[in-house]
């Protein structure tokens, strides 16, 4: 076997021998796994001590191991001079003589080893006696020692120091159990300028991100890992360095202390595949959507929230971002389709809105409502319970059960528009709370409660007294300023179109009135118009229907609420006059009046009367003059029954007059009464009616006779 250095791990204690060539070298211990270096020549412990060692070529193979030095014969001294043909101890012709190798100091911590050193110690004496009777034997007596190609020094085995190259150093230090991030970078740097492979530079780029791991990114913030990822980036580290950066980006700032973007963390997030999306905008938008009530809004609202809950700081892991982006194209599409419909009506955000506030009242609170809008009004539609559960389904029907309602306020508002306001250059006054431009945007309100029970209950959240037998099928409300009505079709379709249209109508004038009514006080002074005449048969005759008996012609054929014309005339109205002023005369049974002899009425007497009493006294003195009547007669006829019936007839009558009497083809009175109107609604005081008339119709001396006249000949 070849010349050979036995040496032990200094990690785990294992023995080896390998040759000499692989002196100053590392090699791997085959049992610990650690590093370890070969000793030199000056380092070596003689061969004798060295117990269970194996062979080893520079860690590449593994030979045979030796037989135990404890085992092995010693070869004895004789007296015979013999030539000892060991490798280990004979030196080659025309070499030096090997000297002993030291002797290798086992780990004192291995208490096994002692046997061992004590068994050297007398092998290496056993060897120096050995060398001495060699020399001894090869000299001839009493000659002096022979030197063999020169002086003794030279004769002696140099020794020379171990050097260790950058490379053997580096690796050594990398060995080190406290080495951090910072000596691992620095060995980096050297590794650098020693010109190592690549292979050894990637070993230690992988060290030194392995230990900014473990040390939580160490003292480096985000743009000095990235530069250093960009350094480490020829050496194929991915994998460590994403690792890395998940640490440090965790702790580094979105925003500079300047408030400017930090570009290291936004590039950090990038290479970690997050993508960062802006969810206050998105939820803000999402709640708008839902606001605006469109469908779809709700869920998507949902979904959104919770992938907000789960990215931190908007960010969303790639896994993730596929998610929120289809999100994102959703909110989109609600928005274009919401948008689509805001150019189909564009009230659309202040109708809900108006919606939202009437579900937030008190009185609509216990029930689900959907809404229908024209463009001068709003209905809120009670739905009913099967409407509710059908959801959207549900809310469709509802609206279509106030079609025939929606139909008639439409009608209604283009006529008051066309033939009231336009023309009389009206303004509106309610609600109060809003400026000149905002009330007239803003739409009348109109309340549909799903039948009569629901109505009443309404009224009763309101503080207004409804009976919830049905005979009350719409009514007009001064404490929320509402026309409210039952959806829920009476007995009699015509009834709740009249009713509905009346008090619509009163809601009408109401909002277009210099003094409107307020507080429940007002109405027990005065209606909606201020001149009696006007309070008691204006809205009748815009509505003609409305007067009793007027919904049959002439003819005595029915007629529907939607084929009368506004002021339309009433068949056999001016009869009924007529045949009152005939000679007094009772029925025939002797318990009614036929006829009066006279007139009951004269167009001044309508315009001045102030109140229900000072109405009986003039019907009362009218009577008194007519022959056949007498004072008792004439008390009894005044009563209030009959007066309202007389006095209704008589006022219908004369609005009716001045607004279709003709001469020459053309309207006499219809401007003056216009104007008239247009007084009362501009605050006109009761008590000043007959001097508004007079003015409004420009009416003198000569003309009130005429007037008279005029309307006394339509009585027939």
């Amino acid at each position: 076997m070849a010349d050979v250095i036995s040496f032990s791990c200094n990690h785990c204690g294992m023995l080896y021998r390998v040759p000499f060539a692989q002196a100053g070298k590392l090699v791997q211990c085959k049992q610990c796994k650690n590093n370890i270096s070969v000793p030199t020549q000056s380092q070596m412990a003689a061969p004798g001590m060295l117990d269970t060692s194996v062979e080893m070529n520079a860690g590449e193979q593994v030979l045979r191991k030796e037989t135990s030095a404890r085992n092995a014969s010693v070869p004895r001294p004789s007296n015979r001079t013999t030539r000892i043909t060991s490798a280990r101890v004979s030196p080659v012709a025309g070499a030096s003589p090997i000297v002993p190798l030291p002797q290798l100091v086992a780990p004192p911590q291995q208490k096994s080893m002692a046997p061992v050193l004590i068994g050297a110690a007398v092998l290496v004496v056993v060897g120096a006696l050995v060398t001495l009777i060699i020399v001894l034997g090869t000299r001839d007596p009493g000659s002096s020692p022979k030197v063999s190609g020169g002086n003794a020094a030279a004769d002696k085995p140099k020794v020379e120091p171990l050097v260790l190259t950058e490379s053997d150093k580096i690796r050594r230090e990398l060995e080190d159990p406290g080495l951090n991030a910072e000596k691992a970078l620095a060995i980096y740097r050297r590794g650098q300028a020693a010109k190592l492979t690549k292979a050894e530079l990637s070993d230690i780029a992988r060290r030194v991100l392995n230990k900014l791991f473990d040390e939580n990114g160490a003292n480096f913030n985000g743009a000095q890992l990235l530069a250093l990822i960009d350094e480490f980036a020829a050496h194929d580290l991915q994998a460590e360095a994403l690792r890395v950066v998940r640490v440090v980006v965790s702790r580094e700032a979105e925003t500079s202390p300047d408030g400017k973007p930090n570009e290291a963390f936004a590039r950090m997030q990038k290479m970690l595949g997050r993508e960062k999306f802006d969810f206050a905008d998105m939820l803000k938008r999402a709640q708008a959507m839902v606001d605006a009530e469109q469908e779809g809004a709700p869920e998507l609202l949902a979904e959104t929230t919770a992938s907000s809950k789960a990215a931190a700081n908007g960010w969303v892991e790639r896994v993730e971002a596929e998610k929120v982006r289809a999100q994102a194209a959703r909110l989109a599409q609600l928005e274009t389709a919401h948008q689509e419909l805001l150019r189909d009506n564009p009230t659309l955000i202040a109708d809900r809105e108006r919606l939202k506030k009437f579900r937030a009242e008190r009185a609509s609170r216990a029930t689900a409502w959907t809404y229908v809008t024209t463009p001068r009004f709003m209905f809120y539609v009670q739905l009913t319970e099967p409407e509710r559960k059908k959801g959207k389904q549900g809310e469709t029907e509802a609206r279509d059960r106030v079609t025939p309602l929606a139909q008639i306020a439409a009608r209604l508002g283009d006529a008051f528009m066309n033939d009231w306001v336009e023309p009389l250059g009206l303004k509106r006054s309610l609600p109060q709370a809003l400026s000149a431009e905002e009330r007239e945007k803003q739409l009348i309100e109109i309340v549909v409660c799903r039948d009569a029970r629901a109505l009443a209950n309404y009224a009763s959240y309101i503080g207004e007294t409804v009976e919830d037998d049905g005979s009350v099928v719409a009514f007009y409300t001064l404490k929320s300023q509402r026309v409210c009505v039952s959806g829920e079709s009476p007995a009699s379709v015509e009834d709740l179109e009249v009713d509905f249209a009346l008090n619509l109508q009163s809601l009408l004038f109401n909002y277009y009135s210099k003094d409107p009514l307020l507080r429940d006080e007002d109405q027990k002074h005065r209606g909606v118009m201020h001149a009696m005449l006007l309070d008691r048969s204006l809205f009748r005759c815009i509505l003609t229907p409305i007067r009793a008996g007027s919904l049959r012609s002439a003819t005595g054929a029915q007629r529907n609420f939607n084929d009368c014309r506004f002021f339309d005339e009433i068949a056999g109205l001016n009869e009924i006059l007529g045949r009152w002023r005939k000679p007094f005369a009772r029925d025939e049974k002797g318990r009614g009046i036929d006829s009066f002899g006279g007139p009951a009425f004269s167009v001044r007497n309508l315009v001045e009367m102030r109140s229900n009493e000072h109405a009986a006294e003039i019907f009362r003195q009218n009577l008194l003059k007519l022959p056949g009547i007498s004072e008792e007669l004439a008390n009894s006829m005044s009563q209030p029954s009959n007066l309202n019936l007389v006095a209704t007839f008589y006022s219908d009558a004369l609005l009716l007059f001045l607004y279709h009497f003709q001469r020459d083809g053309k309207p006499v009175y219809r401007e003056g009464l216009m104007k008239f109107i247009s007084k009362d609604l501009d605050g006109l005081k009761r008590d000043e009616a007959l001097k508004g008339f007079e003015e409004a119709l420009g009416l003198n001396d000569a003309k009130w006779k005429q007037l008279e006249e005029e309307f006394s000949a339509r009585q027939k």
